[in-house]
Formats: structure tokens, C-alpha cells, sequence
């Protein structure tokens, strides 16, 4: 059991009970919960949590601010903000003021778990963000809203599906990328787009969907993670020693696969690459 103890500045009474009750104490966490920003500001010098969750929105001291407040008060204690806008202006915001991750209301149990661990991870292992991590992290928040700017504007499918790929491969410093769709008539996947694969490759590439793993990916819609334990051809034109596939989907729908993949030996793609991935392809 964990015995990590998590502040929880929350003004809403019930949400901050599901938090504690539902959510991390079931989890094994310590919780200490208050109701105002100023309140949490003194209770953690006081306490010296090994997490503060806070949401935006917080009598006497709002949630950037008291996260402000923490990273001069508290250096290297992880903070996590929570808010029911999830504008690309306050995410920003949240990251610059030192904030490691940033919820929507409403939010699954899971996320918020997901998250707890990350931070707790993070800090236990002496990672704290240096100025490099969170410029990575404002470059993948000013990309993902890039993309949703172009598929707003832009009419051009190619151009879209194009521009995510190319944003994949960047984020992630993969060497190659590709979006697999479904062609009608035989059922076999195609490239639709692709980022430094050769030209010729890219236009005869065809896929079954039966026993491979984009089609795994596409028949289930969960992702899939390789690494150098396990390189295997995904087609038997080239080996890959890391490689992630994600369902692509409109309006809940699986309609394709996104992918990434590296061929040398040591560069290694990761579960953070996955998560961006899916929040690209969603």
C-alpha cells in the first residue's frame, strides 16, 4: 500500500469527497482535503505533501497562483491542476506556472490516478521538470492545438492527415510515421499519408488487416508498444526496433491507425508517446 500523502484543494465539497473517498484513499493514499487556496498554501508548508491536486477555480487563492506559491514555497513538490475549461491558454498556463499535469472536469477515476502516479513517480525519482521537459511539454500542447486549428480550417484531407503525421513524428522524435486508413475495395490497409518513408514504399505499402498489428489496433482500438525485446517485422519490407500504433477515430469510431516507428537500434519510443499519440488520433 502506498502511504504517500496527497492535498486536496478543492472548493466543492462533493467533488473533494469523491476524490478522497472514492478515488485515492481506495488507492491507498493518505488525503488531507481543504476548501480555499490560502488554506492549501499553509496546511503544505505545514504538511510537506508528497502531491497537491488544486482546482482552478479557489476561494482566497487560485489554483496557478497557489501553484506558484508551492514551486518557491516547496521546490520539487509535484502539483496537478484541475479546471472545467481545458483551453489551450490555461493548460499553458498550468505547465509554465510548474504544474506537471493538468485535469478536465469532469474526469474518470482512472485519469486521475494515472496522473497521481506519474507525479509521485517523477518526484521519487529525483526527476523534477527542468526547463527542457517543460518546453517539450508546451511544444506538444502548441502542436495538438495546431492540429485542431488545421482540421477546423482546412478542407484538404491530405493536408490534415499530412500535418498529423508530420506532428507525430516530430513530437515524439520518431524517423518515420504513417496513417494507415482502409481501403474500401479490398480491405486492406493503405498509407494515406506518411512522413520519411520512400515515396515508392509509401504508394504500394498494402497491409491485411487479419494477423498484423495494425489491424490488431484497428479491429480492437487499443494501442500497441514495441520496443528492441521484442523487433518484429511489420511488414516483411522492414524491421522496426520501436514502434507505436494507435486507433485513429472519428466520433468514437476506429476508422484507421496512426504510427511511428524507428528502425536503429537504441532509440526507444515510450508510454508518454502513446498517450500524445492518442490525444493526436482521438
Amino acid at each position: 500500500m502506498s502511504a504517500e500523502l496527497i492535498l486536496v484543494a478543492e472548493d466543492n465539497r462533493e467533488i473533494a469527497q469523491i476524490v478522497e473517498e472514492k478515488i485515492l484513499r481506495p488507492a491507498g493514499y493518505q488525503v488531507r482535503c481543504v476548501g480555499d487556496g490560502m488554506s492549501a498554501l499553509t496546511l503544505a508548508q505545514d504538511l510537506k505533501p508528497d502531491l497537491v491536486i488544486t482546482d482552478q477555480q479557489m476561494p482566497g487563492l487560485a489554483g496557478l497562483d497557489l501553484i506558484r506559491r508551492l514551486r518557491t514555497a516547496l521546490p520539487g513538490t509535484p502539483t496537478i491542476l484541475m479546471s472545467s475549461e481545458g483551453s489551450d491558454k490555461l493548460i499553458l498556463a498550468a505547465l509554465r506556472a510548474g504544474a506537471c499535469d493538468f485535469l478536465v472536469k469532469p474526469f474518470a477515476s482512472d485519469e486521475l490516478l494515472q496522473a497521481v502516479r506519474r507525479a509521485l513517480e517523477n518526484r521519487s525519482e529525483g526527476r523534477d521538470k527542468d526547463e527542457g521537459s517543460l518546453a517539450r511539454r508546451v511544444q506538444e500542447l502548441e502542436t495538438l492545438a495546431m492540429i485542431g486549428r488545421t482540421v477546423t480550417a482546412v478542407l484538404d484531407l491530405d493536408v490534415v492527415l499530412t500535418t498529423v503525421v508530420e506532428a507525430a513524428v516530430r513530437l515524439t522524435g520518431a524517423e518515420e510515421g504513417s496513417l494507415l486508413l482502409v481501403d474500401g475495395a479490398t480491405g486492406e490497409l493503405y498509407m494515406r499519408a506518411s512522413k520519411n518513408f520512400d515515396e515508392d514504399f509509401a504508394h504500394t505499402f498494402r497491409l491485411q488487416v487479419q494477423d498484423s498489428l495494425a489491424g490488431q489496433v484497428l479491429e480492437k482500438g487499443e494501442p500497441i508498444l514495441l520496443d528492441e525485446s521484442s523487433p518484429q517485422k511489420i511488414k516483411t519490407a522492414y524491421l522496426v526496433h520501436s514502434l507505436i500504433y494507435v486507433p485513429l477515430q472519428v466520433r468514437g469510431k476506429t476508422i484507421g491507425v496512426l504510427g511511428v516507428d524507428n528502425r536503429k537500434a537504441g532509440k526507444q519510443l515510450t508510454r508518454e508517446d502513446v498517450t500524445l499519440l492518442m490525444a493526436m488520433a482521438a
